[in-house]
């Protein structure tokens, strides 16, 4: 297994030290990062002179607080839980559990306990060429402990109970659209699929990325989104230029801001966008080193009938796939290749209609 970090979880800070979990593709691990003094020694008897002739005249070294460097190690190490490539870390909101996805399983672990992971979905596998249905996503809910959702290749978002039952998989509350039989063609489950979902911070809303679009779920109402808004649906006509290259694949994720209004998620020419919750403006910003640092960038698009503006050619190869907002601030940081962005305000320009 490649030792490489797909993805990472803070956990809530209780402690004077950060503590965080990553994972590779099959193994989760809980870090401890902090800062330590590294003392100084001083007073050496040699120190570039030559030794001492008595005894008498021999010092005894000393040390002092030396500065303060960032240091790390692992406290515990989960392995064993997942037989397919882990998509999703979640921190349950009272740091006693965590939940990891893969393709086919979702698992809560006890972090304090590593031999020990139960799982709360299991997709039976049987000939996986005859998979019809792969977990994408996993989320635990931002307020209530007992509450997770999870997302498919099918577009289909479970909202699960926990208190309910152990099998999460029958006593579960399912948001999807369903499609006109007569509307369907041979794209439609690949653009259909939810890439990645998660909560508003105030636990009332579901947002969910598939390849066109980013949908907004009321918790309280499953029969439809209470938004969806287009992100790349100028695309619709090069579908099959898309499957061909593979680009049709793409998982763009995308994060909520702090105060639940806007949505981040990427697309394509190193663009990404900022979606207000209603729907109503679509600002789309690029993270390239030709941005000037203190410089305001990015144009505002309105929504006319809910749908983008189709930008002049489209680099499939230049794509912001991940993102997140600060827990509490205005600060957004965006991947792009080996660089990370960082965006102060980006939200402090659009229009927003309570």
């Amino acid at each position: 297994i490649d030792e490489k970090v797909n993805r990472i979880e803070w956990l809530n800070k209780h402690y004077k030290s950060l503590l965080v979990l990553t994972t590779n593709d099959k193994t989760v691990k809980l870090w401890k990062i902090f800062n330590k003094e590294e003392p100084k020694l001083y007073n050496f008897n040699m120190d570039g002179k030559p030794a001492p002739e008595s005894i008498n005249k021999l010092k005894v070294p000393k040390h002092k607080k030396g500065q303060k460097v960032l240091s790390h190690k692992v406290l515990k190490v989960y392995p064993k839980g997942h037989e397919h490539h882990i998509n999703s870390l979640s921190m349950s909101m009272d740091n006693e559990h965590f939940l990891s996805a893969d393709d086919l399983r979702v698992n809560i672990w006890n972090v304090e306990r590593s031999d020990d992971v139960f799982c709360i979905v299991d997709i039976p596998a049987g000939n996986l060429e005859d998979l019809s249905e792969v977990i994408t996503s996993g989320k635990f809910h931002p307020i209530d402990p007992n509450l997770f959702a999870f997302s498919s290749s099918k577009g289909i978002i479970k909202l699960c109970d926990l208190r309910l039952n152990s099998s999460s998989e029958k006593n579960c509350t399912n948001f999807e659209i369903l499609e006109d039989p007569s509307k369907k063609n041979f794209f439609s489950e690949i653009i259909n699929s939810v890439s990645d979902i998660v909560f508003s911070k105030n636990g009332r809303y579901i947002f969910s990325r598939d390849y066109l679009c980013t949908k907004i779920w009321d918790i309280r109402k499953n029969k439809a989104p209470v938004n969806s808004l287009r992100v790349t649906n100028y695309l619709e006509k090069r579908l099959c230029d898309l499957y061909e290259s593979e680009n049709i694949f793409d998982k763009f994720e995308l994060c909520g801001s702090p105060d639940s209004n806007f949505i981040f998620t990427g697309s394509y020419n190193d663009n990404f966008h900022i979606i207000d919750r209603h729907g109503n403006c679509n600002c789309t910003l690029e993270a390239t080193f030709n941005n000037k640092k203190n410089q305001m960038i990015g144009t505002y698009n309105y929504y006319a009938d809910k749908k983008a503006s189709a930008p002049g050619n489209v680099n499939f190869n230049h794509k912001i796939l991940q993102g997140t907002w600060h827990p509490t601030g205005s600060t957004l940081a965006v991947a792009n290749y080996n660089c990370l962005f960082l965006f102060n305000g980006v939200t402090s320009q659009m229009p927003y209609t309570k």
